[in-house]
């Protein structure tokens, strides 16, 4: 314990003795004496004195408190130690306990308290407490002496940081002294191992190495560099051991060394004692010593293999390249990554880019290829023989050929291949590309089946001259056998006869249409199962074939022309029977399929109707199969050829395919496949016509042809009808105003779609629809590309007529369109 806590404690001693003298005194003067003595004691203290009472709270306290926190000694007094607002909690905790100790006999030593000042600073404040008795010995007041060491504390805490801080720098330095005295020692040793291992690679290493002066005398050779001759070399000219031409090279790179402090580097040869020609690289390198002179450091590395090898490599480049240039197909080659490392010469002509233009340059910017059809790139080759790993075509997956576009942007159609390069491992290591021009070859396959298609032109025109004189035979001939006879009877007759070889007539032009340009198909939405049956049992009308037909209840709906599918389907039936011309067995079955279900050539989820016809016929033999199809080939005595070439035109408008397979002596089965509508909408067959009272309907004809004009107005006046025809689209147009004016117009109208040289039903219609919202217009064409005919509505019109026609035939398409 120090002098002051010394001096505390006495004061305290002291304190105590005149408070117990004052309670014994009993003299009021000497009670006095010794208060005021108390008081001046207790007034004047350096420290904080605080006198408790047993419980905890303060009975009186000096004014040094105020001076040290900045609280009034008033506003302390009558409240307990946990009331106090100097006293942080963690503080209050202490003094409490503290006391609890003193009151329980313990002896506490001085200890230390955090306080809190009027500003909320922190103060520190050492505790001295001492226990009052009674008499009785009975503890009835804690005199505390508090002290403020705040000041004393932060000297003390920068002492301490200044110490500590002392002894890292000592501690510091000493570790520094210590690292550098090791890592000296480190590089010395590194050092001496170094030169050690440097001395043994320049000595061991298989390059020849040796150091000469400017004026060429060999100062160092290791032990690589004509080893038997090493130790005669040192001290002596490096030009000695070379030839003349070597001496010139050498002289000029040394003198760049030592000049122009500058490494070069150099190809030289020396012819050894055996007689052969050995080749080295040299390299050349200045080295500056501590004394400033200079040397040249040469590095030679033999290179006679490699120098024999390049040779080897370039005389089989050099075959490689006269075979190359000797074939007729273009070459290119290029590594994994597609650069290009060889092209020939029929390749530089075709691409039109030089071979040193292209080396290193990506495939894709040299070889430039599209489709024919789409011109779109196409996908790089290289790429796909790396993703497949083996040879592929180049015109691989496209519906197209494929095109070259050389630098100048001229196009020529090739076919080639791309396969892989394999190294000794199997591994690929690059791509060859093989190709050739074949637009010639395009030519003369084009001039061939130019060839081909003229000899079927011929093939059909003499059919059809064929079947259409023996058609005009029946009609003329009829004809003239009813003008010579007087009974009417008979002439009628001949006039039946002569009808019917007309109705053949238009039958043979329909098909003619069917798969010409103009027959395009007028579309319904159908259930096409009663169609199927419809056309097979009509087809089979007093047949011997048995057929037996299968179709679910759940098949699609199509969009077809009524009339061409039931034309197509029973065409194929009559062609089965006539392959059966002794009986058999026809089966007919159908189905839903996905495209992707049967390869296709469409989408993989596109829906159809798959319907299949099979026969136990005699079959189609494999050199005959390719032709089914094409007009007036027939193989059978009956039947003149157009059958399968209309079905085939048909389903192709249909958007549909049709495919067949057929052995000789196995029958054949020939599918037919349409597109499916998802929609539902069921077939209804139209309901019988209905009649008009005679008088009560009028019709506006419109048709360039004379004799339509006569016949159609004949016809429509024996039907009963008021009828006006029109030569083109303007009379029809002004009688059809005068009909409105006059309070009497037309109740339908007949268009003639083509008008030489007039205003066609196209024009004309739109016209009447300007002047009658309302008017109902039918269309009347007996061929015709024009999308009028399969797409009527669109143009205004409510129906179509074909030509030719019969008077029941127009009759039943008026009282439809009346209705």
């Amino acid at each position: 314990m120090g002098d002051a806590d010394k001096n505390k404690g006495q004061l305290l001693e002291e304190i105590e003795q005149l408070k117990q003298q004052i309670k014994e005194l009993n003299q009021e003067n000497i009670a006095k004496s010794k208060l005021e003595r108390y008081k001046t004691i207790f007034s004047f203290s350096p420290e904080a004195i605080v006198i408790l009472d047993v419980y905890g709270n303060v009975v009186e306290l000096n004014g040094r408190l105020k001076d040290w926190l900045g609280y009034e000694p008033e506003n302390a007094v009558g409240k307990n130690l946990m009331e106090l607002p100097f006293l942080p909690d963690a503080s209050k905790q202490k003094a409490i306990k503290m006391l609890s100790e003193r009151i329980s006999g313990e002896d506490i030593p001085p200890y230390e308290l955090i306080f809190t000042d009027m500003d909320g600073n922190e103060r520190i404040g050492r505790i001295y407490a001492k226990a009052v008795y009674s008499d009785k010995k009975e503890h009835i007041r804690d005199i505390v002496l508090i002290s403020d060491i705040t000041e004393n504390k932060k000297i003390e805490k920068e002492l301490e940081n200044h110490r500590k801080h002392l002894e890292n720098l000592v501690e510091e330095r000493t570790t520094y002294l210590t690292q550098e005295i090791a890592e000296r020692k480190r590089v010395e040793e590194k050092l001496r191992y170094s030169e050690v291992r440097w001395r043994s690679l320049v000595e061991n290493a298989p390059e020849r190495i040796l150091v000469i002066d400017k004026d060429g005398k060999v100062t160092f050779i290791n032990r690589g560099f004509f080893s038997h001759e090493a130790k005669n070399m040192v001290n002596t000219s490096i030009y000695e051991y070379l030839p003349s031409d070597e001496q010139v090279k050498l002289r000029e790179n040394l003198r760049d060394v030592f000049e122009l402090k500058e490494n070069r580097r150099y190809i030289g040869s020396v012819t050894a004692p055996n007689g052969f020609k050995v080749w080295f690289d040299n390299s050349l390198s200045p080295v500056t010593y501590d004394d400033d002179s200079t040397y040249a450091i040469v590095i030679s590395t033999e290179i006679t293999e490699m120098i024999r090898t390049t040779n080897s490599l370039a005389a089989e480049k050099e075959r490689l390249r006269v075979t190359l240039r000797s074939i007729s197909d273009g070459v290119i080659s290029t590594d994994r990554q597609g650069k290009i490392l060889l092209m020939n010469e029929v390749a530089e002509n075709l691409t039109g880019y030089d071979e040193n233009q292209a080396y290193g340059t990506h495939i894709s910017n040299i070889f430039h290829i599209i489709t024919e059809n789409s011109g779109q790139e196409c996908e790089d080759p290289v790429k796909r023989v790396l993703q497949s790993g083996k040879t592929v075509d180049l015109s691989d997956d496209l519906s197209s050929d494929v095109l070259l576009v050389d630098k100048s942007g001229k196009e020529v159609v090739i076919s080639g291949s791309a396969a892989p390069i394999h190294d000794k491992q199997n591994e690929i290591i690059g791509i060859v590309i093989v190709f050739h021009d074949i637009t010639e070859q395009r030519k003369l396959e084009e001039e061939l089946l130019k060839s081909q298609k003229l000899e079927s032109i011929g093939l059909l025109a003499g059919g059809i001259a064929h079947d259409f004189n023996n058609i005009l035979t029946g009609i003329m001939g009829n004809i003239s056998l009813a003008r010579m006879f007087k009974d009417p009877e008979k002439v009628k007759t001949r006039l039946l006869e002569a009808e019917k070889s007309s109705i053949r007539a238009k039958g043979l032009t329909n098909q003619l249409l069917t798969f010409a340009k103009g027959g395009s198909p007028v579309k319904k939405e159908v259930y096409i199962s009663d169609i199927i049956k419809d056309s097979i049992n009509f087809a089979l009308h007093g047949s011997k074939l048995d057929c037996k037909i299968s179709l679910p209840d759940n098949l699609k709906t199509v969009s077809i022309d009524i009339g061409q599918i039931q034309q197509a389907i029973g065409n194929i039936i009559l062609n089965a029977e006539q392959a059966m011309p002794e009986g058999g067995k026809i089966e007919v079955y159908a189905k839903n399929i996905i495209a992707g279900e049967e390869n296709l050539p469409d989408s993989e989820d596109s829906k159809y109707i798959k319907i299949s016809i099979k026969d136990n016929g005699m079959g189609i033999s494999k050199e005959h199969l390719p032709y089914i199809f094409d007009p007036y080939f027939s193989t059978k005595q009956k039947g003149s050829g157009l059958g399968l070439a209309v079905c085939y035109s048909i389903i192709k408008k249909h958007d549909g395919f049709i495919k067949v397979n057929s052995k000789l002596g196995e029958g054949t089965v020939l599918n037919i496949y349409l597109p499916a509508v998802e929609k539902s909408t069921e077939y209804k067959k139209q309901s019988p016509e209905k009649e008009f009272e005679s008088g009560t309907k009028k019709i506006l004809i419109m048709d360039d042809e004379e004799v339509i004009r006569d016949i159609s107005t004949a016809m429509i006046t024996r039907m009963g009808y008021e009828v006006k025809a029109t030569a083109n689209g303007q009379e029809a147009i002004t009688a059809y105003k005068f009909a409105a004016r006059s309070g009497n117009p037309f109740d339908l109208v007949i268009l003639d779609l083509t008008v030489a040289g007039g205003m066609s039903g196209k024009e004309t219609i739109r016209e009447l629809s300007i002047i009658d919202p309302d008017v109902k217009a039918v269309v009347s064409s007996g061929y015709s590309s024009d999308p009028i005919v399969s797409k009527y509505r669109d143009f205004g019109f409510v129906g179509v007529i074909s030509k030719p026609f019969k008077f029941e035939d127009l009759q039943k398409a008026i009282n439809t369109f009346l209705v």
